[in-house]
Parts: structure tokens; sequence; C-alpha cells
């Protein structure tokens, strides 16, 4: 695959890092405004205003959801590429201490307040680039990752198709592969993330007094027994090495001391490897979970739902992310991941349309290595527009690669 000369690749982390100063002040100011989930107004229309600023025109608004998508056009009309950010915060009260954090009782703990800035800084670098790109490049700025249901639903909507992208890349910052250096880049080429499945259950019983209790049916008698019984299906029905984890994250039932209740609610998530081991143990929940209730005199009613897929990394796209970090960064400072992660990215969905990678950048400072979601979360922003330089210089080469495919 020919590529962009690694000479011209250095001229162009020089010029990211001429932008620094504008990639933390974007940062800042996002960090600063987190808003959650779906309808993410004050951020899509900040990062509308810069892409304008940069001459790029942005597509039409969406009427259900936040995203913010446009094109970067190319020399040519050929086949384009997509890089991808995610835009929506978290319902976490910021507990950093720095002195642009969040007040509205919500945060950017994922870093998703880091990837909008780096792609806006990806976004500058090539637009100053299009009299030599080989074809365009489309940008994805999506709400609703923490949510799920955005990027299905952008794919449904034809963002992969006008113009038609060939391939999909991005990033995540934090410790979701365990914590790296700061600029540290991760690549782990097949599954690189877990498929999530949510999964409530609903036990069954028959209400009675506390001190009679054969005169009823006890579901959180049973709501106990079938979560010890849940965490046998990784430990006792998974090959060893299988990569999967089941949590129970929520009990519910009973008013008082001396009521048993007729129902309890169980609520938590599957993560797995693999969607064809995903939909195994999810059949797994209900069959454990039912048995059990009748076997104690009890029923109940399981819900499964699917949120995101495994993350699977085109082995071919993640070795030229590999390749572009580490002449842009250095050897040392690249490195293979060795299990896949247990968390889930809708970016999959993406990825199930087109080849591409997502891989793992390292921004947590040694004095704070608090992990993805905590109230103390934090991103060391020195390496901010390293993380734009390699989104950009992964979209160039991609392109040129593409061009000399002809």
């Amino acid at each position: 695959m020919h590529m962009e000369r690694p000479t011209a690749r250095k001229e162009l982390l020089e010029e990211a890092q001429a932008l620094a100063p504008e990639i933390i002040s974007w940062y800042r100011t996002l960090h600063r405004m987190p808003e959650t989930g779906w309808i993410l107004p004050e951020t899509a229309a900040f990062v509308r205003q810069e892409l304008e600023k940069m001459g790029i025109a942005c597509d039409a608004p969406y009427a259900e959801h936040s995203s913010v998508t446009a094109v970067i056009p190319g020399a040519e009309q050929g086949e384009g590429v997509a890089l991808r950010a995610d835009m929506d915060a978290l319902n976490v009260r910021e507990e950093t201490g720095l002195s642009y954090a969040a007040e509205n009782g919500n945060m950017h703990a994922c870093g998703h307040d880091a990837h909008t800035a780096m792609l806006l800084g990806a976004a500058k670098l090539l637009s100053r680039r299009t009299g030599r790109l080989p074809g365009p490049v489309r940008l994805i700025f999506q709400a609703g990752e923490e949510l799920s249901g955005v990027a299905e639903r952008l794919a449904q909507e034809g963002v992969l198709e006008t113009p038609h992208v060939g391939a999909v890349f991005g990033q995540h910052v934090g410790t979701l592969v365990g914590p790296l250096a700061v600029g540290t880049v991760a690549v782990k080429p097949g599954c690189a993330m877990a498929a999530k499945v949510r999964f409530a259950i609903t036990v069954h019983g028959c209400g009675c007094h506390s001190g009679t209790p054969t005169q009823g049916v006890d579901p959180i008698a049973i709501a106990a027994q079938i979560i010890t019984a849940l965490q046998t299906l990784v430990s006792r029905e998974c090959d060893a090495k299988e990569e999967a984890v089941l949590s129970v994250t929520s009990i519910h039932g009973g008013t008082a001391d001396n009521i048993i209740p007729d129902t309890v609610e169980l609520v938590g998530s599957l993560r797995a490897a693999g969607d064809a081991l995903s939909a195994r143990l999810s059949e797994r929940i209900e069959a454990v979970a039912k048995g059990i209730a009748q076997a104690m005199r009890g029923d109940c009613t399981v819900r499964r739902e699917l949120i995101c897929p495994a993350l699977q990394n085109d082995e071919a796209q993640t070795e030229l992310v590999r390749t572009l970090a580490a002449e842009l960064f250095g050897d040392a400072r690249v490195h293979t991941a060795g299990a896949p992660s247990m968390a889930s990215e809708d970016m999959a969905c993406y990825l199930q349309e087109r080849p591409g990678s997502f891989w793992f950048f390292g921004t947590q400072p040694e004095s704070c290595l608090e992990g993805n979601h905590s109230p103390r979360f934090t991103v060391a922003e020195s390496c901010l527009a390293d993380g734009a330089a390699l989104l950009a210089a992964t979209a160039e080469a991609w392109l040129c690669g593409a061009a000399c495919k002809k």
C-alpha cells in the first residue's frame, strides 16, 4: 500500500503540535459544558461553529439526535474514508478540581471531549490538504454513544454512503485496556472490545408475612439463587480462552422488614469478546433464571437486549495504524493490546459495515490514574495534538493507498 513519505508525516505532526493551544482550548470548552444522551444542543452548535470557521460545510442537522457530520472534499472524487469521534458525557458529578471543571452535574468522565477536540484538530489539518487528498474525508461527531443506538441509526441513514466510505477509523482515550503511558498507542487486530447485552429479570413470587414464609413464595430467595448461578456461566460454561464478564448491577424488591414482596427486579449486563459467545451466554441467562425460579415455585420474566456488537478491527487497517503511529511517535510508543477490552463501543456498528480500526490512546497522567467513568478522570492535554495528527495521517495515508489500487 502506497502512503505519503515519512518526512511528510513528520511535517504533519509538527503542524499538529503548532495547533496544540487551539486543540486544548477546544477540549477545555467542551469539558466545561458536558451534555448527555442523544440531544446535545450546545456541543453540536460548538462543533458546527468550529468546522464552519475552517471552511468545512456541515450536513443538515438531524431531527432525533445531535450528531454533526461533514465532508472534507478531496482533489478527486475517489472513495472516501471516515473519522469518527463521540461527543456525549455522563451523568457523573465531577471531582477533579480542574479550573475548567464542569458544574452542571454532568461530566466528560470517559474522554469524549478529548475525542471531539482531537477530531476537530484532524479536520483542521486535513482541510489544509484538500488539494492533495485523493478522495473525501467523512467526519462523524456522534451523539449518544453512552446510550448506544446512534451509530446504528447513522449507518442506516447513509452516513457511510454519500460519499461512499471505504474504511472507518477512530480512537479512545483512557484505561480501557489497562494503564497506558501518556501518548502511547495500543492497537488490537480482531476483536478489540466486547459485545454488550443488557438484561432485566423480574422474579415473580407470592407476597406474604415475613413470619410465615411458607404461606407465600419468596422472590428475594429466588433472586439470590439466580444471582449466584449466573456467576457460573463464565466460570463453568466458557472455555478458559474465552473472554466474558457478567455483572448483576442492580436489585430492587421489598418495602418493609415484615413483608415478603411479590416481585424482585434484577438488572445487569453481559460482556463477551465475540458475537457468537455473546448470543450463547445471553440465551443461557434466560434458561438459568427461568429454571431456578420455576424449581423454587416461582416464575420470572427475562428481557434481553443486544446494546452493542463486538468491535472487530480489520487486520490490514490496524497494521496501517501501527505503521503510521510508529513513524510519527517512534516504536517505543506503539504496542499491541493483549486481551480485548470488556468495555463496549458502538464504533462496532460502523465496523460491521466497513473495514477499519479503532485504537486506544494513552492520556492518563501518572499523578491521576483514575479510569474511565470515574468522577476524577482526567486527560493529559499535552498529547491531544498527537492524537489529532494520528487521525489525520491515517485518513491521508488510507486515501493515498486506495488511490494507488485503482
